[in-house]
């Protein structure tokens, strides 16, 4: 192991943290960009994923979500989260919960959020959607997909709105 590997990125260290995703996937501020908001379009779907399950589960059990209380809501919305995305799919597909699309949709975020977050040596990509890097100039298709997917998928809005508001540092 040379000196600069055993002592860390030591002079090797960008001016700050932006600059060093920059350099360590070598794209340009506008693809680092669009890779983020691949990756937090998979963690918006992953949520909206996790609370129709969670209330799909209070209807089989014979109550109504829009009747349950902040903590009712949250309680089962927790409870619904501890499993992967992939998890929260199958079980939101298995429940019935997924219009046409809506499944290939999803399924195809994860593919290309794990080739991506899974690094092995050898083995780097950006993530693609549908064939496509996302940080292509043209590959913003996975937003239009996925405000599909959100505009689609059902929610109970009054259980979904008691347990999604933001915590802010207040609240911590």
């Amino acid at each position: 192991m040379s000196e600069k590997h055993a002592a860390g990125l030591g002079d090797l260290m960008p001016v700050s943290f932006e600059d060093l995703l920059l350099a360590m996937f070598e794209v340009s501020r506008e693809q680092l960009k669009r890779l983020a908001l691949f990756i937090l379009a998979h963690a918006l779907v992953d949520r909206h994923l996790i609370i129709a399950n969670a209330f799909a589960r209070i209807r089989e059990q014979g109550r109504d979500p829009n009747h349950l209380s902040k903590e009712e809501a949250e309680a089962a919305v927790s409870q619904a989260a501890q499993s992967t995305f992939a998890q929260h799919l199958q079980d939101a597909s298995r429940r019935g919960l997924l219009p046409e699309g809506c499944e290939s949709i999803a399924t195809e975020l994860n593919r290309g959020r794990n080739h991506f977050l899974h690094w092995v040596p050898g083995r780097f990509s950006l993530p693609r959607y549908k064939e496509t890097d996302v940080i292509a100039d043209d590959a913003l298709t996975f937003v239009s997909d996925v405000l599909r997917f959100l505009g689609t998928v059902p929610l109970d809005l009054a259980a979904r709105a008691a347990v999604e508001k933001p915590k802010t540092g207040e609240d911590l």
